[in-house]
């Protein structure tokens, strides 16, 4: 009763109920729990039974469950495997609290519901338009679905390019009436300063107009194909949105929100990797990073972020795996790109557990472009006022500064 006064009011509650169907009537022992007694507001989102039932129990501990806390989440299944489940669980309560409670429905302002009903009744309105699609991807839908505002708002499109879309936008506003609609202007397809050569591709322009004061751009569905010698990949526009989702860099960044639906769209379990803030990739992490190694850093950034993110398994293996390190760097990376990212990451909630990572990996030669020849970081310093080792002292060093901060 102590742990649970001290821990289960701030915690999430993982109730298993084990049931001896012979012995005891599972019925009976749901009920004795007094599901609509707990003192605990909405702590409890979960419950596990054992999966030895008959179907009409099943029925009833359904039954039960809904009637007393409708909004409890009921999951059967073998209870043998519950300590197995239960000790990640705890250990990352807010994970699971986050799964519980996340809400995949985008909770739009005022001003977006705006700016989206203006669109879908243009494109409606736009003969050349009537086969376009739109869809927001990247941080916008991400953030949201974090319950985080956003005004990055980027709109994968279909069937044209998305300086067309813009420039059909304006004309479509302007011979409406309608106020608060730019001029449509072009943006670099990598959102640089810089012009690339797909740049002057009409089919792969991206497309800016300010809508109702709101920045907005539209991006032109694509897939890219990279070869080993150089960053810049082939590109060609697409109207398949499974195309365009592979080419993203994590799963958590590869959502979709519908503009016209209003639904979100979820091609490579995003949804679940967001819910336990699990860092993977659309494709196997080794080609990910092959294709763009500035992603391995992109990993680390947001691994930075996320108080409560993890790094799968697989992309931890890959950011370890010498022959994926060695496409870090020219002709595939060029160092002003990896900078950003770094100094992203450095600016984080928790950048000494990234920056541990880039140096257990062994990436930090790479990034600092560190040669062979000095030592190991994780050297003994060989100082009777320094216990730690070099690494351990920088990472320690910069958890003080960041905690300070």
């Amino acid at each position: 009763m102590g742990f649970a006064k001290k821990y289960l009011q701030s915690y999430p509650v993982l109730i298993g109920i084990k049931v001896d169907s012979e012995k005891l009537d599972v019925c009976d022992a749901i009920a004795s729990t007094e599901l609509n007694h707990f003192d605990l507001d909405d702590s409890v989102k979960r419950i596990y039974v054992n999966n030895h039932l008959s179907e009409c129990q099943i029925i009833d501990i359904n039954n039960i469950v809904s009637d007393e806390r409708p909004e409890l989440n009921l999951d059967i299944f073998n209870l043998e495997v519950v300590p197995a489940i239960a000790k990640p669980v705890l250990a990352e309560a807010f994970n699971f609290r986050k799964f519980s409670q996340m809400n995949t429905t985008i909770q739009l302002t005022d001003l977006e519901q705006k700016i989206f009903g203006f669109l879908v009744n243009a494109k409606n309105a736009i003969p050349q338009a009537k086969n376009v699609e739109m869809r927001v991807a990247g941080g916008w839908i991400r953030d949201k679905l974090l319950g985080e505002e956003s005004d990055d708002i980027d709109i994968a499109i279909s069937s044209m390019s998305g300086i067309e879309f813009a420039e059909l936008l304006q004309q479509y506003a302007a011979s409406n009436g309608i106020e608060g609609v730019s001029k449509g202007y072009a943006v670099s397809l990598e959102k640089s300063s810089e012009p690339t050569d797909e740049d002057s591709n009409p089919d792969l322009m991206v497309g800016g107009i300010k809508i109702f004061g709101q920045k907005v751009e539209f991006v032109p569905m694509r897939t890219e194909t990279y070869t080993a010698d150089s960053r810049q990949p082939i590109i060609q526009r697409t109207d398949n949105v499974n195309d365009d989702v592979v080419r993203r860099d994590l799963t958590i960044n590869a959502l979709y929100y519908n503009v016209e639906t209003g639904q979100v769209e979820d091609y490579v379990g995003g949804l679940q990797d967001l819910q336990t803030m699990t860092l993977k990739t659309p494709l196997s992490p080794e080609k990910t990073f092959q294709d763009d190694p500035l992603r391995m850093l992109r990993v680390l950034r947001f691994y930075s972020r996320f108080k409560d993110a993890t790094i799968d398994p697989s992309v931890l293996s890959a950011l370890k795996d010498p022959n994926v390190q060695a496409f870090y760097g020219p002709p595939k990376l060029a160092p002003e790109r990896a900078s950003t990212e770094f100094v992203k990451m450095m600016a984080g909630s928790k950048p000494s557990d990234a920056v541990r990572i880039l140096f257990e990996t062994g990436l930090y030669k790479k990034v600092l472009n560190i040669g062979d020849e000095l030592n190991d970081i994780d050297m003994d310093q060989q100082n009777p006022h320094h216990t730690y080792t070099v690494m351990n002292h920088i990472l320690s060093g910069l958890e003080n500064v960041n905690n300070i901060s």
